[in-house]
């Protein structure tokens, strides 16, 4: 028996994944505002959060082309 988690894996994996959902939706109404929150929210978890490693932006056009490239 866990402590923290006191559902079935499934059960805690679905709730993980419907907040990822509601958050896409909820991004995707706010539009640039939500990119800017999150870039706010991003440089705040990099300088306090657990995870302190730094990654280099994804440039999504850039990962895109290269996408494309693969599928002709």
């Amino acid at each position: 028996d866990d402590p923290v988690m006191h559902v079935g894996t499934e059960a805690y994996l679905v709730h993980l994944t419907v907040i990822e959902i509601l958050t896409v939706l909820v991004a995707q109404r706010l539009g640039d505002r939500a990119v800017k929150r999150l870039g706010g929210v991003r440089d705040v978890l990099s300088t306090r959060g657990v995870d302190m490693r730094h990654y280099p932006k994804l440039d999504w056009d850039t990962v895109t082309a290269v996408n494309e490239s693969k599928i002709k």
